[in-house]
């Protein structure tokens, strides 16, 4: 499968019909099977998503103690 992963969907899709064409028509009923099986995917929105407010973006800036991560590796993993 990793093949497929570097073709575009166009290829991809070539590749499959180039496939499907090749099999003997007794296999052809079982593929049509197995395609129905795949779940269908709604095509993506045009619409833009509502983004959800972050509770934390708020807070964002409201401390001015420094940085709070210095060190923090040697203090988490000191031996």
């Amino acid at each position: 499968m990793e093949h497929h992963t570097m073709l575009n969907n166009y290829g991809l899709r070539q590749e499959l019909l180039t496939k499907i064409q090749k099999l003997p028509d007794h296999q052809l009923s079982k593929v049509l099977q197995f395609v129905n099986t795949l779940p269908t995917l709604p095509q993506p929105s045009t619409q833009p998503v509502p983004q959800e407010v972050d509770p934390l973006s708020s807070f964002i800036g409201g401390v001015s103690h420094g940085d709070l991560a210095h060190n923090a590796d040697a203090e988490l993993y000191a031996p």
